[in-house]
């Protein structure tokens, strides 16, 4: 497949939450997941990033991706309030 071989992706700062509000409207249960960074791509044999042209490599059937991941962060809060939602995510560890 064609479009396979040279498929790039690269996201940034990508911050996914989900909270849900209990019925006394105190408390948030949260779930979250950040990602600095997510880079997707072809490489040579030698992890380089290139474009692969299967007409001109016609020898070379095998094609090389490369994931990339920095900054991955998973938290789970089910005791969330309000008050102290900023605070946790200016705490969370990031890679």
């Amino acid at each position: 497949m064609k479009i396979l071989d040279n498929m790039q992706i690269s996201i940034k700062d990508v911050h996914i939450r989900i909270e849900e509000e209990d019925a006394s409207k105190v408390r948030r249960p949260a779930f979250g997941i950040l990602l600095s960074q997510f880079n997707f791509h072809t490489v040579n044999s030698e992890g380089e990033k290139v474009f692969h042209d299967r007409e001109k490599v016609a020898t070379d059937k095998n094609i090389m991706k490369e994931l990339n991941m920095t900054g991955m962060a998973v938290y789970l809060n089910p005791d969330e309030t309000a008050e102290n939602q900023i605070h946790h995510l200016e705490s969370i560890p990031r890679m």
